[in-house]
């Protein structure tokens, strides 16, 4: 591994396609959650990206997809480079023969502080790239494009992001700490955000929504979610009184009406048919 890529590599071969996920480590963690390259051919026809807190940039290396958000018919064309903002409901992708792709999926807060654009501007949307971030972005595709290599092709964005990483820093490193407390099950937001914000709530809650796109109220929800991907043994232990307690839902049937709206599955439908977003998340 390159001597400034410092993090974790993972694998993940689902349905036709091979996934190489890199998380890195402090201090590119700050901004980044991960990179992915995800090359082949899909042996299905759609996908599902639930709702993850985290805007994502899409570099397609491949043939055109297809992407529905909450549309009847398809509303994204991805041909080149997306900027896809955070969600509140899942997005469908409808692959193209050969799906290649590279991937940024940015902290909570590490969008906003790299690139200081109000993330309400493209919250529950989908860009063309070039339009949000410029041209430069072309020039990263067409680099990204004449790699062979995933590792070159990942070590390539690192470099890019962290170029850009230096005059935000310190402040994305202190909203990092609040990023952790949404992150928790039971953090109650209106008691305990003004505490370690240093804000009002009603101003915390301007400034998160300003700087993800989503209030923290719905951002704390997709998280709890998103634990649930996380349970250990959830592959195996299916104790669902002890689940939906631990990720602080009411009852089972809060947590049911959760997945529902989020993913468009049951608990149990999902561990049935373990989409790829869940089994990333299962890598360790």
């Amino acid at each position: 591994m390159p001597q400034n890529l410092k993090g974790k590599m993972l694998n993940l071969n689902k349905d036709g396609i091979n996934y190489i996920v890199f998380r890195p480590s402090y201090p590119m963690d700050v901004f980044v959650d991960h990179y992915m390259i995800a090359k082949g051919h899909p042996a299905y026809s759609e996908e599902r990206l639930f709702p993850n807190n985290e805007v994502e940039l899409f570099f397609n290396l491949g043939d055109a997809n297809q992407g529905q958000l909450l549309a009847d018919e398809p509303n994204l064309n991805f041909t080149t480079s997306v900027v896809s903002g955070l969600r509140s409901s899942f997005l469908r992708i409808f692959p193209g023969h050969l799906f290649h792709i590279g991937g940024i999926r940015f902290t909570l807060f590490g969008f906003y502080h790299l690139f200081h654009i109000p993330a309400t501007k493209i919250q529950d949307r989908n860009f063309q790239a070039d339009e949000v971030l410029g041209l430069e972005i072309k020039h990263l595709r067409q680099q990204l494009g004449d790699k062979t290599e995933a590792l070159e092709q990942i070590t390539l964005m690192n470099a890019w992001i962290r170029s850009k990483t230096e005059s935000g820093f310190h402040s994305a490193l202190a909203w990092k700490k609040i990023d952790h407390f949404l992150r928790k099950p039971q953090f109650l937001i209106k008691e305990s955000l003004p505490e370690i914000s240093g804000y009002s709530h009603k101003h915390s809650v301007h400034l998160i929504t300003k700087m993800c796109g989503l209030p923290p109220k719905m951002v704390h929800r997709i998280y709890r979610l998103r634990n649930f991907f996380n349970y250990p043994n959830i592959l195996t232990d299916h104790s669902w009184a002890q689940i939906t307690y631990e990720l602080g839902y009411s009852d089972q049937s809060h947590l049911i009406r959760e997945f529902r709206l989020f993913t468009g599955f049951t608990p149990v439908e999902l561990l049935k048919n373990i989409p790829k977003d869940f089994a990333l998340k299962q890598l360790r």
